[in-house]
């Protein structure tokens, strides 16, 4: 008897269905240490130092670009570079320190689709904010990306 059909038939579905993602995020590393799926390094390179530096700069510059009226280079500037920095953090930087850090633990815990969500939301809400000239509505933004960021502060689930 294999492990799905194991597991199926002495545990609910739903139950079957977390053990058997448990038992593959828990997997041993591969050889060269990059045992990682893609789902895990899409959450991880998030916390990664250039990835934070070129979301959070490129925000600002294009919510100073939008507060100048510049729409499409603001947007430009505001969307382009994350994607940019996501595929070169993923594809060039060891992932593994932050994965293993208590950030790393907590961004894979915590950063639920829905966090994002809330993250982007926060930075519609400081850009259009720039545009309508709302310094308030600015630092609502902020707050709302920070709220995303911190989002397993005030949601616990648990172990």
């Amino acid at each position: 008897m294999n492990e799905s059909s194991r597991l199926t038939s002495t545990t609910p579905d739903g139950c079957a269905r977390w053990l058997r993602l448990r038992n593959r995020l828990d997997k041993p590393r591969s050889p060269n240490g990059d045992g990682r799926d893609f789902a895990e390094k899409t959450l991880i390179h998030q916390i990664h130092p250039a990835k934070l530096a070129t979301d959070w700069l490129s925000a600002f510059l294009a919510a100073w670009l939008l507060w100048q009226h510049h729409l499409m280079l603001g947007l430009a500037v505001g969307i382009l570079p994350a994607p940019i920095a996501t595929v070169l953090v993923m594809r060039l930087v060891d992932l593994e320190p932050y994965r293993d850090s208590a950030f790393g633990r907590y961004v894979l815990r915590y950063m639920t689709p829905l966090a994002q969500a809330v993250r982007l939301l926060g930075a519609a809400v400081f850009w259009l904010a720039a545009w309508f000239h709302l310094p308030l509505g600015m630092v609502v933004g902020i707050a709302v990306i920070l709220a995303g960021w911190s989002w397993g502060l005030a949601v616990r689930t648990p172990a």
